[in-house]
């Protein structure tokens, strides 16, 4: 059984670091903040007798043996960064309930053949480096090293400079290679459910995003005697 209330205190004190006057929590990728959170999990997980590990895009790993160590683990997690004053469970609820999980299990003394991976991914949200999900993204080789690191802040500062700045920079060695499965225990913080008094089931989908840069040509005129036959070719060529 979990320990509800010893979750309760994790969530809080972690959402504790970066919250603002209003109630709404700001930890960006690689922030001081996002550094404070990331050494309070490390901690936590260390605590429990676990080794951490850190690959090269900074996501966080900390595994319980199973007693079949050649079986592919089960792998439990989600992030800790945060949009711009974004919500508190979002992301910390998959992660603290993954190390909840492993606790229980370490409590119980309860036997499983297969490990136990905690992991908390660098850079879900995306607010800081576009696009989102670069840690998860990268060791899925969905993107390569080479664009997560020269992914840059709306400052000019690139990700990989930022990953050594807060010393979270760890080995390509330690990056997760296979599992068996992936879960995420996830809330999306819409009130509509709330409001409706409709219960929260299991997420099938996820919202899709695409990024694109545009660049107008043309020439500049008055909005009010510019014809609109000369605005639709312009974008109709831009277009196609």
């Amino acid at each position: 059984m979990i320990n509800i209330e010893r979750l309760k205190a994790g969530i809080n004190k972690l959402t504790s670091i970066g919250l603002d006057e209003n109630g709404g929590h700001t930890r960006l990728a690689l922030s001081e903040d996002d550094k404070k959170a990331r050494k309070l999990l490390a901690t936590w997980i260390e605590d429990l007798g676990l080794a951490v590990r850190i690959d090269d895009f900074g996501n966080i790993y900390g595994t319980k043996k199973g007693s079949a160590h050649s079986l592919s683990p089960i792998m439990l997690g989600s992030h800790i960064d945060t949009v711009p004053d974004g919500g508190k469970f979002d992301g910390v609820l998959g992660v603290l309930g993954a190390l909840e999980a492993i606790e229980s299990f370490i409590e119980t003394g309860k036997p499983h053949r297969r490990s136990i991976e905690l992991v908390a991914f660098t850079n879900e949200e995306g607010s800081r480096f576009t696009p989102q999900m670069l840690g998860s993204g990268a060791v899925t080789e969905k993107f390569s090293k080479e664009y997560v690191y020269k992914r840059m802040d709306n400052e000019g500062r690139n990700f990989a400079d930022e990953l050594q700045a807060i010393s979270f920079m760890g080995e390509d060695r330690d990056r997760v290679k296979k599992v068996q499965n992936f879960i995420e225990l996830h809330i999306e913080q819409g009130p509509v459910l709330d409001e409706e008094n409709i219960s929260i089931g299991v997420v099938e989908g996820i919202a899709g995003f695409s990024w694109f840069e545009i660049t107008l040509k043309g020439e500049s005129n008055h909005s009010g005697t510019t014809p609109m036959k000369t605005v639709l070719i312009h974008l109709s060529l831009l277009l196609h």
